[in-house]
This record gives structure tokens, sequence and C-alpha cells, in this order.
């Protein structure tokens, strides 16, 4: 299984994604633009949101120099989830977290 992970900063939902290439469809580029949503990778790193000047578009990219906002340092502050079976719950977010080894405080 593979996903990415979209935390909207204002209301704590934790929205599953099934690709990165989803993510303009599901977060508006102005709320992303504006900060209200952390990306996350498969493996729990910090995914940049890059935009296309041309037309205000955006796509995702590995962000290594932010070390400090991993998705395991924010689970604490989600309220809801909104993904697909099996990732659709806290719970089931934090067990699959668990099984790829991150550290969850």
């Amino acid at each position: 299984m593979s996903a990415v992970f979209a935390f909207r900063v204002d209301d704590g939902a934790l929205h599953v994604l099934p690709d990165a290439a989803s993510a303009p469809a599901q977060c508006a580029a102005a709320e992303v633009r504006a900060q209200q949503w952390l990306f996350f990778a498969d493996d729990g790193e910090p995914l940049r949101p890059q935009f296309l000047e041309a037309d205000g578009r955006y796509f995702l990219r590995p962000w290594a120099s932010c070390s400090s906002a991993r998705l395991d340092q924010v689970l604490h502050l989600v309220t809801a989830v909104q993904g697909t079976p099996p990732l659709d719950t806290l719970d089931a977010v934090q067990t699959y977290v668990n099984t790829k080894g991150w550290r969850h405080e």
C-alpha cells in the first residue's frame, strides 16, 4: 500500500490520498499557498508543494531540509481522518505509521 497524507492545519483533518498527483484535486492551491496544508509521503517525510508560476498549479516533491515536520509529529493534532479502508481511522493510520518504523510521540 502507498499513500500521501495531507494534514489541514486549521481543523486538524488528515486526508489520506492515493498518491501525490491527487493532492491538487483535494487541496486548493490558494489554501496550500496560505500554508493551511502539510503534506507527507508514504514514509512520513514531509513533501513540499512546488508551484508552477504560469498557472498557479502545484505538485509535491520531497522536502529534505524540513526535518522537524514528520507525519508522526502531527498525529496527536489529528481530529478526523478522511480516507478509504484500511486507512480511514486514526488508529489505522497510527498502526500503519508503526509498521513503517516511525516513532510516534
